[in-house]
C-alpha cells in the first residue's frame, strides 16, 4: 500500500511580540508549517533561506524596524513581489 504525503503550506509570521507569534504558531501550527520572525531583518533572512518559497506571510506592519517608508520598497526589491492585504 502506498502513502501519499502532502507538503503542508508554509506560513511566515512576522511580529515583534513573542506572545503573538506563539499564539499564531499554536493556532496555525497543527495545519501549516510555521516560520517565526521577531523583526523584518529576521524575516528577510528566513525568506532568503527558504528561497521565497512560502504560501503566506503574516506581517505586523507597525513594528519599529518596519515603520520607515523604505521598508515596503526593500521587501519589493528583495522579493520581486509585494502584495499587502
Amino acid at each position: 500500500m502506498s502513502r501519499i504525503y502532502q507538503q503542508r503550506a508554509r506560513i511566515l509570521v512576522i511580529d515583534n511580540s513573542e506572545i503573538n507569534r506563539e499564539k499564531l504558531n499554536d493556532i496555525l501550527g497543527e495545519i501549516y508549517e510555521i516560520k517565526l520572525a521577531g523583526n523584518g531583518r529576521e524575516a528577510l533572512e528566513i525568506l532568503e533561506k527558504e528561497h521565497w518559497n512560502l504560501e503566506l506571510v503574516l506581517l505586523k506592519l507597525e513594528m519599529p524596524d518596519m515603520m520607515d517608508t523604505n521598508s515596503s520598497g526593500l521587501w519589493e526589491r528583495r522579493s520581486g513581489w509585494m502584495s499587502l492585504l
